[in-house]
């Protein structure tokens, strides 16, 4: 059986849980797009004694970083993030971040491509 999963204008390609070992970890994701097409996404999770949510972005060669700055439970993307485009369309990914602080994390991701 072959199950396909769309939402709104977006084919489902990926989705998925990860439990992260421990509060603190970094999820990466290593996409193999294509042959020619190979990069990782890295989730940085970053705790301040200020509270203070803040969302950044950094491409650096092969790898997108986004760090993710005080996301306590169930923040996560408001909309799907772009993060490339393959023979034409356009990837995105979506996530949030659920769990009890200092404990444990989890995050619930999808990954999209345009139709």
């Amino acid at each position: 059986m072959t199950i396909s999963i769309s939402s709104g204008k977006y084919d489902v390609i990926e989705n998925g849980i990860v439990i992260a070992d421990s509060w603190n970890s970094e999820i990466e994701f290593h996409v193999d797009a294509n042959a020619i097409l190979k990069f990782d996404i890295i989730l940085k999770f970053i705790e301040t004694s200020d509270g203070k949510q803040n969302f950044t972005k950094e491409v650096k060669d092969n790898k997108i970083t986004f760090e993710c700055v005080n996301f306590g439970n169930s923040t996560g993307t408001a909309y799907p993030l772009e993060i490339a485009t393959i023979v034409g369309k356009k990837m995105y990914l979506n996530f949030r971040n659920y769990g009890e602080k200092d404990v444990m994390r989890k995050i619930e991701y999808t990954f999209y491509i345009e139709r």
